[in-house]
């Protein structure tokens, strides 16, 4: 069994100070670098992910020239964002440093399918009537952009082999994600 560092560095950072109430206290170690490594990132993926997110829309409306368009092709990366965090709710897994990040990345990663999508259902649109043209993307494109999608996914299902813990779940999660 080990212990959640976050966890474990409150509970220590409680009874210190509630035993030397005043005094400048150092703290060191493994739970209390662990804890701010994690806060820290937290407060990062916070600040920089609307800006990462708006970035990635910004460059499919100006390609696609459509809104409506480029927020349905990422209608598919926000489902796959929810069903992740919620698998690990309903799993009971915390967050750690890693899967801190899972989001963002998922974002990043899993927009490219909707992109390849989309720009083949454009150029089909050009020259055929709207339901020829997504009939012939998701014949054409669609087995492509899945194919794409699984490889990702068992990618990263292979960090469960991996030893360091925080690793093996980011991969299950991400994969569930993509």
């Amino acid at each position: 069994f080990r212990a959640d560092p976050q966890t474990v560095a409150g509970d220590i950072r409680r009874i210190v100070e509630d035993q030397f109430p005043g005094e400048s206290i150092y703290w060191g170690g493994a739970p209390f670098i662990s804890t701010y490594i994690f806060q820290t990132t937290l407060e990062d993926l916070r600040r920089l992910s609307p800006w990462a997110v708006a970035a990635i829309m910004l460059i499919m409306v100006f390609a696609f020239r459509d809104l409506a368009g480029t927020l349905l092709g990422l209608l598919s990366t926000g489902i796959g964002i929810l069903i992740s965090r919620a698998s690990m709710v309903v799993f009971d897994v915390p967050l750690n440093i890693v899967l801190g990040s899972m989001p963002i990345i998922l974002f990043a990663v899993g927009s490219a399918y909707g992109i390849h999508i989309l720009s083949r259902f454009n150029a089909h649109a050009q020259v055929t009537d709207c339901p020829t043209a997504v009939r012939r993307t998701l014949i054409g494109t669609g087995p492509v952009v899945v194919t794409a999608g699984l490889t990702t996914a068992v990618g990263l299902l292979s960090f469960v082999v991996m030893d360091i813990e925080p690793l093996r779940i980011f991969g299950i999660f991400t994969a569930v994600g993509i």
